[in-house]
């Protein structure tokens, strides 16, 4: 389906693959949430090297997600989104109590061009470590 320009490729575990609307930023490249059709972004939690973290609640059924977004700018930002594959092809398949899982990588192009990457991951509500950094002084 091709949508003002963008492509969206849905890659899962399985090899299949589903097409569906891309992310929009809601301020332009500065933007400090994102618009992701079917969910409500809620909260941002946090940023890291190239990505930002998203908390963000499934319209359909409710349930909570951490969003892990990639927008591809340099080619050092399409190493992050090699490194979100690898992440997303062992959390998808190791069930462990101490490993968050990822149900889904989302990869949005433009034009035959990665723009972007969404890695959607379990939600666990916590404390983060730069919050227990500044507890423990």
């Amino acid at each position: 389906m091709r949508l003002r320009g963008w492509h969206v490729l849905l890659e899962t575990g399985a090899g299949h693959a589903v097409e569906s609307h891309p992310p929009t930023d809601r301020r332009g490249d500065t933007a400090m949430s994102i618009d992701i059709p079917n969910y409500r972004v809620v909260d941002t939690l946090g940023t890291g090297q190239g990505s930002t973290l998203y908390r963000a609640i499934a319209v359909a059924t409710g349930q909570e997600y951490t969003i892990k977004y990639v927008k591809v700018q340099t080619p050092e930002d399409n190493r992050l989104v090699e490194q979100m594959k690898d992440e997303h092809a062992c959390g998808s398949v190791l069930d462990h109590p101490t490993l968050r899982k990822t149900f889904e990588l989302r990869l949005v192009k433009q034009r035959f061009r990665l723009k972007s990457a969404m890695l959607f991951m379990e939600f666990v509500d916590g404390v983060t470590l730069s919050d227990c950094g500044e507890r423990l002084g």
